[in-house]
Formats: structure tokens, C-alpha cells, sequence
């Protein structure tokens, strides 16, 4: 950087003396140890994008500084003179580093990919060609100062309901149906998702099946009386998740820090604290439910457990109104009625106060 150069100072000399800048290089190896020949790689900084798709570096969804390791597993780039970085994808593993956390190793090995495989099915029978999805805690960066980068997983069901996932980042995640709503039409059919938690483990694999298990909850929702018009109910989406429990509210004429810390030290506070982190953690094991609409308002949500649960409706577009915090208990199933659907009724809707 120079010094401040003035307006008038007229014709300046300014020299720099630059520095050999080294490249970026290294050799990437198998799990095994072997080259990881033709390995993709990805250099990300800011202002550029990385997409891994599948476990794939997507060239078609990154704007990134892109390389393909030679036999015998070695790539170079030059040095880009800032922070940076690189992710690294391979059949038998992958890669994920950044250069704040140190120099680029001159050997890199990879880590290898969970799997994940299972079957699709409505009641016993399996189901073709259902998108699934599956949400893992991968190579995620976005902000100002750092490269966005980003990873999705999205596959179809078989002719035999069946679905795989080969390249799986290890970690915690979800996985269950994929719910598609266009812009312009909203959902296409109303059906529901459960977006299960798992737990994927490098070099093992997950065997998941879904559907054929709990009840079936359906309902109706209603506009609220204030609305005029139709109402889009493709464009309108229900949430269902387990119950948490609230806390106390506090009076409306203390002082409320005070209060709450107050509450929070009392035998009250404490069995709700420890209430609380226990269905957290039920929270972060159980299902996620998401349904679309039919046109006439009604919706289903299948494959649920016994518990408690709250539903949510919320609209993607064109809102007509909303619901929060409607609670409902799924049973146990019994002799006397082994499956029958749990009907809420209907439900109708708060109008939004624009």
C-alpha cells in the first residue's frame, strides 16, 4: 500500500518491492494411501462459489478456481494472495480445508464417505420414483469475508422404492421425502415428509427405511373470517414437530430480567430447565413433519409416532392467514384400532395483521 498521493503533487514515483509468493500444491491420498488420481478440486475465496452436489464438485454451480489432481494425485494453483479455502472431492473420500487454520499440508489424506441406503414405501408397499433428500452438516461457508460453499443431496427412489446415497458427508443429519414447491404453481400434489435424524459414520454405511410405521393425522384448515377471496392452499405448507414446553410467563409488572433470573433459581425454574433440555433432546431425535395442501384445504401427515406434537401452517406465497402452537397427542396404537388416521378437524386459520 502507498502513501497518500495528493491531487497536485504532479508527476509521483512510487516503487513497490513484491515477494515470491509460493503456490498452493499438494498430493492427495486415498483412505487407502494410494494417489487419488483426477481427485476435483476446488479453490474457494471470497466472492466465489463452491457447489458439491451429491458428493460431486458441481462445475456447473461453482464459480471458483477449479483443478483435477494428475496420477499421481498431485494438483498446484498459484498463490491467490488472500485467505482461501479448498474442498476436495473423490470417489474414496474427500477434503475440506481452510488456510487460516494453518499451511496447506504437503500431503493431504482423505477422509472417506458414509453411505447411506434404504427403501421408500407407502404403508408395505415400496414406491417409485420419490425424490429424497438428505440435509448433512457438510462443507458450509457463507458470509462477507469467505467463500460461499455449499452442499445438497437429492436422489430418486427405484422402481423397487429403493435409494442410495454414496457419498456422504460423516456427521449428524436428516434424511426422508423432498417437497417440491414451484413459484408459480406452489406444490403439485399434497403429500407429507418425515425428515428423520441420523448419524452417518465415514466409511460405514446407513441403512434407512421409511414409511409402513405410525399413524396417519389428517385435518382441515379454514381461512380466517376476515379473508375475501380464494384461498391458494398449494402455496401453504404444515410443520409439524414434538412438543417442547414453554416457560412460565412472567407478570406484566416486574422488572423482567430480574424475574426471569429469579424463576430460573427457584424449584420451578429448575424442573422446567431440566424438562426442557430433556425434550431438546427429544427435539433433536425425533421426526420433522412437513405436508402440502389440497385445494379444498385438507392435508395428511403420515408415518407419526405416539407423542406430543405442535403444528405450525405457514404460506411460501400469497398467505392467507396463519396458525401457531396448535397442540395434538398422537396415542398409542391398540388392538381395537391399529392404524386408524387421528382426524384434528378443522383448523382454522389467524388472520395476519399486515
Amino acid at each position: 500500500m502507498s502513501r497518500d498521493i495528493r491531487s497536485d503533487e504532479g508527476i509521483v514515483r512510487i516503487d513497490f518491492q513484491l515477494k515470491p509468493a509460493g503456490d498452493i500444491a499438494a498430493t492427495i491420498l486415498t483412505p487407502a494411501g494410494k494417489p487419488a488420481a483426477e481427485a476435483k478440486v476446488a479453490l474457494g475465496i471470497v466472492g466465489s462459489q463452491i457447489q458439491v452436489k451429491n458428493g460431486h464438485i458441481d462445475d456447473g454451480g461453482t464459480s471458483a478456481t477449479r483443478r483435477d489432481a494428475d496420477e499421481s494425485g498431485r494438483f498446484r494453483f498459484p498463490s491467490p494472495g488472500t485467505e482461501f479455502q479448498l474442498v476436495i472431492t473423490h470417489p474414496s473420500g474427500f477434503a475440506y480445508l481452510k488456510s487460516s487454520g494453518g499451511p496447506i499440508p504437503s500431503i493431504i489424506h482423505l477422509t472417506p464417505w458414509a453411505r447411506v441406503e434404504g427403501t421408500f414405501r407407502a404403508g408395505q408397499q415400496t414406491v417409485p420414483s420419490v425424490g429424497i433428500t438428505l440435509n448433512a452438516n457438510a462443507f458450509d461457508s457463507y458470509g462477507r469475508d469467505v467463500p460461499h460453499i455449499m452442499a445438497f443431496y437429492d436422489t430418486t427412489t427405484g422402481p423397487d422404492g429403493r435409494f442410495v446415497f454414496e457419498r456422504v458427508y460423516p456427521g449428524e443429519g436428516r434424511i426422508g421425502r423432498r417437497l417440491w414447491l414451484t413459484v408459480k404453481d406452489g406444490a403439485t400434489e399434497a403429500t407429507s415428509s418425515k425428515m428423520v435424524a441420523a448419524r452417518f459414520v465415514a466409511g460405514e454405511t446407513v441403512k434407512l427405511d421409511f414409511g409402513g410405521t405410525g399413524r396417519r393425522v389428517t385435518g382441515r384448515l379454514a381461512p380466517p373470517a376476515q379473508f375475501q377471496g380464494s384461498v391458494l392452499w398449494n402455496f401453504a405448507l404444515v410443520d409439524v414437530r414434538v412438543w417442547l414446553p414453554h416457560p412460565k410467563t412472567p407478570p406484566a409488572d416486574v422488572q423482567r430480567g430480574v424475574w426471569w433470573k429469579q424463576w430460573m433459581a427457584s424449584d420451578e425454574g429448575k424442573a422446567w430447565q431440566a424438562a426442557y433440555k430433556a425434550a431438546m433432546k427429544l427435539y433433536k431425535d425425533s421426526p420433522h413433519f412437513t405436508a402440502t395442501v389440497n385445494r379444498d384445504g385438507s392435508f395428511h401427515v403420515d408415518d407419526m409416532p405416539p407423542g406430543a406434537y405442535e403444528l405450525n401452517v405457514r404460506f411460501s406465497e400469497h398467505p392467507a392467514g396463519y396458525l401457531t402452537h396448535y397442540r395434538f397427542s398422537v396415542p398409542e396404537t391398540s388392538s381395537a384400532e391399529p392404524g386408524r388416521p387421528i382426524d384434528l378437524g378443522v383448523l382454522t386459520l389467524t388472520h395476519r395483521q399486515d
